[in-house]
């Protein structure tokens, strides 16, 4: 199942990061280095995927991984999300931005 903490590690066109996310009864939260909070939500399906959206804030001013920056306002970014219940920590999935692509590797810490 994907209840669970996890770490997260991104790449982009325009840098990198990491987080930490925590998927739990339909509800993801998380929060990464550079202080972004993420929520969001999700179903499990027949398929064995989960399926929902995280959203987060671009403070105004920031820069995201996918090369957008805020500009005087913050800019919310809602990202559909598609994964595995039985994430691979080894597999590098492809996640489809508003403003680009990411990919992003997911290691499970702990289940929930």
């Amino acid at each position: 199942m994907i209840d669970g903490i996890y770490i997260a590690y991104f790449a982009s066109k325009a840098g990198n990061s990491m987080g930490m996310f925590v998927f739990k009864n339909g509800i993801i939260a998380g929060g990464d280095i550079g202080g972004w909070v993420y929520k969001g939500e999700y179903t499990v399906g027949d398929d064995g995927f989960a399926e929902g959206a995280v959203t987060f804030e671009i403070p105004a001013g920031a820069a995201s991984i996918t090369g957008v920056t805020a500009d005087d306002q913050p800019l919310s970014v809602r990202v559909p999300i598609h994964l595995p219940v039985i994430i691979d920590p080894d597999e590098t999935y492809r996640i489809e931005t508003p403003q680009g692509p990411l990919n992003a590797k997911f290691r499970k810490v702990t289940g929930a």
